[in-house]
């Protein structure tokens, strides 16, 4: 992930209902996704599967295609939407994941994730720490706003100097 691109997944409700008997405010596993705490490699977060019970992978994937072309897929489990350095979509067994890139956003794929997270019943976790965030298009606006990825796009040379990034190094 690039300091430039703002990344969430869709979660669908159901499974966080499932896993932790109520919703949650922050995803612990998405939390390791943050750019300033990286993940222990030595310790691997288990990700539950969300996605478990959830049949319509495959009409996500028809909805993404309408606004981002296919693209070869890294991996055989993976569908691929967009393109690697800007806006994608990635949708695998178990995640859906979104980046947006910062630098020249997509009004048309922000409102896409917020359709699809009230579509099909799922909350937009935030990769900056895994804070959930409800799909609509507001909501999903204002965390894009005060994202890392819009700080840093506004002002780099502030963001970097300011240190808040997790390339900055300590003197």
């Amino acid at each position: 992930m690039a300091i430039w691109q703002f990344s969430v997944s869709l979660v669908p409700i159901e499974g966080l209902l499932n896993h932790y008997g109520k919703l949650i405010e922050v995803v612990p596993e998405y939390g390791e996704m943050d750019p300033e705490n990286p993940p222990d490699l030595d310790n691997p977060v288990d990700y539950p599967n969300y996605w478990q019970n959830a049949q319509y992978l495959t009409d996500i994937a028809k909805r993404v295609s309408e606004i981002l072309p296919q693209i070869e897929s890294w991996s055989s489990e993976a569908l691929m939407f967009g393109e690697e350095r800007g806006n994608k979509v990635e949708i695998w067994n178990n995640d859906v994941y979104c980046r947006i890139d910062a630098r020249s956003p997509d009004p048309n794929l922000l409102r896409l994730i917020a359709d699809l997270a009230a579509e099909f019943k799922c909350v937009v976790v935030l990769k900056e720490g895994g804070r959930v965030v409800p799909g609509d298009v507001e909501s999903l606006n204002i965390a894009f706003l005060e994202s890392k990825a819009v700080n840093f796009c506004l002002d780099p040379a502030g963001f970097i100097k300011a240190g808040k990034h997790a390339l900055h190094s300590e003197k």
